[in-house]
């Protein structure tokens, strides 16, 4: 856009551009810069590093001084500095440049682009499966908690004794606690429930390991019945899995493996955010800039 069929501001970026390739070479060279490209190189790089000050509307030097440059003999900053004389204005030390239809253009291009570039329009469903797994296994090990919590006195029972010391006798209060067949002692409530009951009460969770390999074989196009067959399971087992994957969506044969996502990237949104007058508020640092009528 700046001086875009300026010879002597192209002549000048091609300098530029040679002499920082050979800054930032990574190899050795025996190439030596000159005082000349090396003062263009300075200009340039004092140019292209500025800030720039848009404005919707430019005076008739600020159009020419966009448009072409100077004798090339000149190799300071005042080349490009159209505002050296304006230090204490509000453009002072600031390039400006016309916000033009035509850079309006460039940059809707490039929004658009960066749009394509990033916009998510699908989601792997193996992601989401993993997480849910997760998630279902934390809300198992909740439940079971608040059961364990709540049914805290099924674990032990209190029980009075007599005590008889130096022919004296006591009451005393004494605790049992349960035991399973083999004599060791229970310290949760859960574990006086058999695996049926744990499943109808949501304590049984998931291995993650096993329904996430089946998934990648499943995804490979080998079926849960064929898995099965393959490795010699049985059919309680196979049951088990079976009940696992339909927890989650997922059929025993198949596995959806993406999920298309309905993008939107219009401006709908943001015209009825703006026609809320608390919202366009935020726009202006002056309120008083906004037309209210």
């Amino acid at each position: 856009m700046f001086r875009k069929n300026c010879p002597i501001h192209k002549n000048f970026y091609d300098i530029y551009k040679r002499v920082h390739s050979e800054y930032y070479r990574q190899t050795p060279s025996d190439v030596v810069v000159g005082r000349r490209s090396k003062a263009i190189y300075n200009t340039m790089n004092k140019f292209l590093c500025s800030s720039v000050h848009m404005m919707l509307k430019t005076t008739l030097d600020y159009d020419r001084h966009n448009t072409t440059g100077k004798d090339s003999s000149d190799f300071s900053m005042t080349y490009y500095d159209i505002n050296k004389n304006k230090p204490k204005t509000i453009l002072g030390g600031d390039d400006i440049a016309f916000f033009s239809p035509n850079f309006l253009s460039i940059c809707l291009d490039h929004f658009q682009s960066l749009i394509n570039r990033f916009q998510i329009k699908q989601i792997n469903n193996f992601d989401d499966i993993r997480v849910n797994i997760k998630n279902y296994n934390a809300r198992c090990d909740l439940l079971r908690y608040e059961y364990n919590i709540k049914n805290m006195d099924m674990i032990s029972t209190k029980v009075l004794k007599p005590y008889k010391v130096d022919g004296i006798s006591y009451i005393m209060e004494d605790i049992i606690y349960s035991t399973n067949k083999s004599g060791k002692r229970i310290t949760l409530a859960s574990q006086l429930l058999s695996q049926k009951q744990q499943i109808e009460l949501g304590f049984q969770k998931v291995n993650i390991t096993i329904i996430l390999s089946l998934l990648e074989r499943i995804k490979k196009g080998e079926s849960l019945d064929q898995i099965c067959t393959k490795d010699n399971i049985n059919s309680s087992t196979k049951s088990r899995y079976k009940r696992d994957l339909n927890k989650f969506g997922i059929e025993k044969n198949s596995l959806n493996l993406t999920k298309k996502l309905l993008v939107k990237t219009d401006f709908f949104d943001y015209y009825c955010r703006t026609r809320v007058l608390d919202y366009s508020k935020q726009m202006f640092s002056d309120i008083n800039l906004l037309n209210i009528s």
